[in-house]
């Protein structure tokens, strides 16, 4: 098992979000300051179909970590979504009440308590998915807690 995926967002412009992920739809943007300085990716999800999306090779682990600042949740589109061979495996939703939910193609796999993020703020979320139709987990850390 190893890291699959992290993105600081600090290289690059918007416009060239597509030369790292697989496919970027909706109103994101790059923005500064992110933590420490850096950058981070900023969009307001409510009533929008927004999210980045990354196709990596199968696997049944993915260890993924980014950095975000977003403006409102909305747990019925995605924000991030990992797809293995161009399957979906799992997307990272963000809740009206600043949690998050785990769904695979859209079926719920997990929801994490309320106020884990600050909207409008940056954020820095790692999370480690083990994809198994009877076994599978989701850890989540936000801002290094778990």
């Amino acid at each position: 098992m190893a890291l699959q995926f992290m993105e600081g967002f600090d290289h690059y412009t918007t416009g060239q979000a597509g030369r790292k992920w697989t496919t970027v739809v909706g109103n994101g943007a790059i923005v500064a300051p992110g933590r420490f300085g850096g950058q981070a990716w900023q969009f307001n999800n409510v009533g929008t179909t927004s999210y980045l999306e990354q196709n990596l090779t199968a696997r049944d682990t993915f260890i993924i970590g980014v950095a975000l600042q977003i403006g409102y949740g909305d747990a019925s589109v995605p924000i991030i979504r990992f797809m293995d061979d161009n399957n979906d495996q799992v997307d990272i939703r963000v809740t009206a009440t600043a949690g998050f939910q785990f769904t695979r193609n859209g079926v719920p796999l997990g929801t994490t308590i309320d106020n884990v993020i600050a909207f409008g703020y940056y954020n820095y979320i790692e999370a480690k998915v083990f994809v198994d139709n009877t076994v599978g987990y989701v850890q989540l850390r936000v801002n290094g807690a778990e």
